[in-house]
């Protein structure tokens, strides 16, 4: 990152943003210059980026500036990020939240009339996201007793389906007390299994074979960790070695097709406690061969399809099955499941029509080599760890684990209306995003909505709830007091044992200091909690913003939505 790509000439700007020009730099030996929100060395003490650490010092601005010596070479600086400002988001200029708002009603009319109403949860699901951060549904007021500032956050709407925000905020939030309350030094590996997709069909809805399937797929990794440890360590028993595993339950792809699989932290060794009352020791074990990950695949696949036996779904000829489980469950949802499986329109006379793509250049086989480990379709991913000490590594890998199904840069609405999701990377063929009308896109999203009481993280071996040595391998909690969100009187930001707190997750994601006044810096409270709806709009007038809340559009029927299709 050199001087020259911020356009840097002999013109530096000093520390309060005005542009100076100095006849003798000698006199000067320390210069910053503050340009894309960065603060860096002047050009003329000739440094650039370096990972050479440099020491440092505070500006009055508060942001950090590099102090440095004279005789430092020119390939050597260090970019200082300055903190940025908080932004209210905007939930309703974003792409998502307008489809989703001019077609809801459709899409809901729509099921009703093929007698396929969609469950309930599922309604509640798009209807608490488009009260998603929207000021005039309610919002909680912080204040600033010394100078009047006031700051309105809106609420969200916790959803667990799509809403890229509370999606977004669970993702930061669970990797942060994954890595600091549970797994904490402990190395570990990332073990990814992808189902076949009749299967994928069968735990959609169903809470209790989806804990059957992970369960044996856990037993079968932990297994293996069991015998590797034995026979590395020359234990006695295979009793004695501990793994301990947090898994997330993934449901769909990255073009939003119905994909249940599993990610999984497992630790990359085990916890030994010889005697009772003996002290508990962690030992590494070495990774995993390609003929151990597809002997462990192939394991999982049979105690899968023990579990599948036992409970009635396993057929061994698919021509003799006629009952759908789904169908008798969740009739609003098995043929939108089944067309979001097979990549297929779900609604209109296009019905059963592949989704279009778009196309660029294909992804090269050599860039991204397939090192999945098969046993029939059961596919089995472990090459990738986070050695101990690695905090940072193993928050983002964890952020990774609990990502959202979709970010909002990702999606465009086109001229024509439809809505393009471009993709994370190419496919092999070229694929690099697909086009959606926007009912079709409001079918994929439905069936990314979890069922009620699914948990979608689960912890095995002794990091399990109840596990007799958790209490040993897990670091106690800490009530360590954050710098940027120091509580001030009356501020009611306390942490629960399981959730960090809005001020201190946005502290530790983007180093915002949200609670410190804009005005005077001073440390803001929340006051109250606005739920009465003419109390929002006399505050929201008052302060100039909208008091109306954006308007559903009314529902289509089908001839009017898809004439043109049936004209055609």
């Amino acid at each position: 990152m050199a001087y020259d790509q911020f356009g840097v000439g002999e013109t530096d700007l000093n520390l309060f943003g005005r542009a100076s020009r100095d006849p003798n730099p000698d006199e000067h030996p320390r210069q910053v210059m503050r340009c894309m929100g960065m603060c860096v060395a002047s050009k003329r003490v000739g440094l650039v980026a370096s990972p050479i650490p440099l020491p440092t010092t505070g500006c009055p601005n508060g942001s950090i500036v590099l102090s440095w010596s004279r005789g430092i070479p020119v390939s050597h600086v260090v970019p200082i990020p300055i903190s940025p400002a908080y932004q209210r988001r905007r939930p309703e200029a974003g792409v998502l939240y307008q489809v989703i708002r001019e077609n809801y009603r459709t899409f809901a009319s729509l099921r009703e009339e093929e007698g396929r109403p969609l469950p309930r949860f599922v309604e509640r699901e798009f209807e608490k996201y488009l009260a998603c951060g929207i000021l005039s549904k309610g919002f909680a007021r912080v204040h600033c007793k010394n100078c009047g500032y006031d700051r309105l956050v809106g609420f969200s709407c916790k959803g667990r389906g799509f809403c890229p925000s509370c999606l977004g905020r669970r993702m930061n939030d669970g990797a942060a007390f994954l890595s600091d309350r549970v797994l904490d030094d402990t190395p570990v590996r990332h073990w990814v299994l992808s189902l076949p997709p009749p299967l994928r069909y069968l735990l959609a809805y169903d809470p209790a074979l989806v804990t059957d399937v992970v369960t044996a797929f856990i037993r079968s990794v932990f297994a293996y960790l069991r015998r590797k440890a034995k026979a590395t360590l020359g234990l006695e028993s295979v009793t004695l070695a501990h793994p301990g595993a947090v898994t997330v339950i993934q449901r769909c792809s990255g073009h939003l097709a119905l994909n249940v699989h599993f990610h999984s932290l497992i630790t990359d060794g085990v916890f030994i406690q010889e005697s009772p009352d003996g002290p508990v020791d962690f030992q590494s074990l070495p990774p995993p061969g390609d003929d151990e990950i597809t002997a462990v695949a192939w394991d999982a696949c049979r105690r899968t399809r023990d579990v599948l036996v036992r409970r009635g779904l396993w057929q061994e000829d698919v021509d003799d099955g006629e009952d759908d489980p789904l169908l008798e469950t969740q009739p609003g949802l098995a043929d939108l499941c089944q067309a979001s499986l097979r990549g297929v329109l779900a609604l209109g006379p296009r019905r059963g029509q592949r989704v279009v793509q778009f196309f660029g250049q294909a992804a090269s086989g050599e860039d991204v080599p397939d090192l999945r480990r098969r046993g029939y379709g059961f596919n089995l991913d472990a090459r990738q760890s986070v050695p101990a000490g690695d905090r940072d590594g193993l928050e983002r890998l964890a952020r990774y684990l609990l990502r959202p199904p979709l970010a909002q840069t990702r999606l465009k609405r086109r001229s024509d209306g439809r809505v393009m999701l471009r993709l994370k990377r190419p496919w092999r063929n070229g694929t690099e995003g697909m086009i959606f009308e926007p009912i079709d896109f409001l079918a994929k999203l439905a069936v990314l909505v979890p069922p009620p009481r699914m948990n979608t993280i689960r912890f095995h071996g002794v990091y399990a709830p109840n596990a007799r040595l958790r209490s040993e391998v897990v670091p106690a909690r800490e009530d360590d007091a954050c710098e940027n969100c120091t509580r001030g009187e009356g501020d009611e930001t306390r942490d629960s044992p399981y959730r960090q707190s809005w001020a201190r997750l946005l502290a530790r994601v983007f180093s915002i200091d949200v609670l410190e006044c804009p005005r005077c810096a001073s440390r803001m409270q929340r006051i109250a909690w606005m739920t009465e709806s003419a109390t929002i709009r006399k505050i929201l007038r008052s302060v100039g913003l909208s008091a109306d809340s954006p308007e559903l559009h009314p529902a289509l029927t089908a001839e009017e939505l898809f004439y043109e299709d049936w004209v055609a």
